[in-house]
Formats: C-alpha cells, sequence, structure tokens
C-alpha cells in the first residue's frame, strides 16, 4: 500500500506543480490573467479544503499532495485580482478628461 501512496502522491504534486506553475508562469510573463476570477476561487478552496481533510485523518500523503494547489492557486489568485486592476487602472487613465466649453 506504501508504493500506491508514494505514487499518488508523486503524481499529484507532479500534476499540480506542473499545470498551476505552468500557468502562473503563463500569467506573469504575459502579464494578465485570463481565467474567470470564480474558478480561481474555487480552485484554492477545494485545495485548502483537501488539506484540511488530510490534517484531520492525519493522512501525510494527502496533506502534503495538497500543499502545492493551495500555494500556486493563491498566486493565480493574487495574480487575477492583480492583473484585473492593473488593467482597469491603465483605462481610466487613458480616458482622455471631459472638455470644458
Amino acid at each position: 500500500m506504501e508504493i500506491v501512496g508514494s505514487l499518488a502522491f508523486a503524481s499529484s504534486v507532479l500534476l499540480t506543480c506542473v499545470g498551476l506553475g505552468r500557468q502562473a508562469r503563463l500569467n506573469y510573463k504575459l502579464g494578465r490573467a485570463d481565467i474567470d476570477h470564480w474558478l480561481g476561487f474555487f480552485l484554492v478552496i477545494s485545495y485548502v479544503l483537501w488539506t484540511w481533510h488530510g490534517w484531520n485523518r492525519e493522512d501525510w500523503y494527502l496533506l502534503t499532495s495538497q500543499i502545492p494547489g493551495c500555494l500556486f492557486g493563491a498566486i493565480i489568485v493574487f495574480q487575477i485580482f492583480y492583473y484585473r486592476r492593473k488593467k482597469r487602472n491603465s483605462e481610466i487613465a487613458t480616458q482622455s478628461p471631459p472638455q470644458n466649453s
């Protein structure tokens, strides 16, 4: 059973780090996050709940395999709001002031 747990742990961490890590790097490189903010929010909530569940059951495979998802998910949610605010501020700055007649 330890072999199955180790394989599940390795595949979960690898998938999370590669998938979410790649998305975070892509967002940074492009300077935008084209992901719905609700998706990012529920992504983080899901990872946090699974981490909490692993903690309560003292299942260290489950607990430690979810921590990278919490971290990368939080980074992606931060990027969503950061780039959205940056875009909104640049749109406001480029609007021309009202003309006085």
